[in-house]
């Protein structure tokens, strides 16, 4: 406290000077000072010699590694990491920004997708979504995977991302929250899908229940919690990363049941789009 007046006067000196300002900045951001981000550093190094050659590239980091965009001198996007993207309309706003610049890469670290156990394909379908359609895979760095921009007639890699975000979702208490008359019948040709799912009221005293896909011949489970005092759920399908890759590679899906078989029945709605939710 008694030294803070001092310190703002330095700081609003350093500021009204453009030497004195290049000056800090250039011992702030000095490059070791950055040595303790190796697995960045390398990252970035190698996709340039490996697959840019000279000049300037743009990334975007789906799992959250901030620090390379300062290693990698390029502006940061909208939102440096992907918690604090995490609001819809803050999804939107990155997706926007991937369409606009159409970064040169993405890469992400299969280790680093789950944060406070929420995996990333629940926190930000939508960006999960706009990077499978976007790019497809380039090669790794150490523990990263990268990727470049999928070019016209490319197909989507969907085994490839089954690999690394896994066979099956675990979407908690969505399911149970949802109310399927939030939303509008869909009459035109593109449209949300969503899995209604009735159970008995046997079934509703397990902790879990499993809906599963059947992808080009492949199972792929989503589990929800349930409560007894809740018989109808609601999937979301459109907002998985599974179904929306699957539709974008071309594969076949059928949805059927998994645990517990004391189902009463599945059906699927065609509702339209609402802008304003997540799920």
């Amino acid at each position: 406290v008694v030294n803070a007046p001092q310190r703002s006067l330095r700081s609003v000196a350093t500021l009204v000077s453009a030497e004195s300002a290049s000056r800090a900045n250039s011992e702030r951001y000095a490059p070791q000072r950055f040595a303790g981000f190796v697995a960045e550093q390398q990252l970035v190094t190698e996709v340039r010699k490996r697959w840019h050659g000279s000049g300037p590239f743009s990334m975007f980091m789906l799992s959250d590694a901030p620090i390379t965009y300062l290693l990698n001198g390029q502006p940061s996007v909208p939102f440096a990491n992907m918690y604090s993207a995490s609001p819809l309309n803050d999804q939107v706003h990155v997706v926007e920004w991937l369409v606009a610049t159409k970064p040169d890469f993405t890469a992400f670290n299969p280790a680093h997708l789950t944060f406070d156990s929420v995996p990333a394909v629940v926190r930000v379908p939508i960006v999960v979504t706009a990077v499978i359609n976007g790019y497809v895979p380039a090669g790794q760095v150490g523990g990263f995977e990268v990727l470049r921009r999928r070019q016209p007639g490319e197909p989507v890699p969907l085994d490839y991302w089954r690999r690394h975000l896994g066979n099956a979702i675990d979407l908690g208490h969505v399911p149970g929250v949802l109310n399927s008359s939030t939303y509008q019948p869909c009459r035109v040709e593109t449209c949300d899908v969503s899995a209604i799912v009735t159970l008995s009221p046997s079934s509703t005293r397990r902790a879990t229940a499993t809906l599963v896909l059947n992808v080009g011949g492949t199972p792929f489970r989503i589990a929800f919690a349930t409560s007894p005092e809740r018989t109808r759920y609601v999937v979301p399908l459109s907002r998985l990363w599974i179904w929306t890759a699957a539709k974008a590679a071309g594969a076949s899906v059928e949805v059927r049941w998994g645990e517990p078989s004391s189902v009463v029945g599945v059906s699927l709605e065609r509702l339209a789009s609402n802008k304003h939710l997540l799920y």
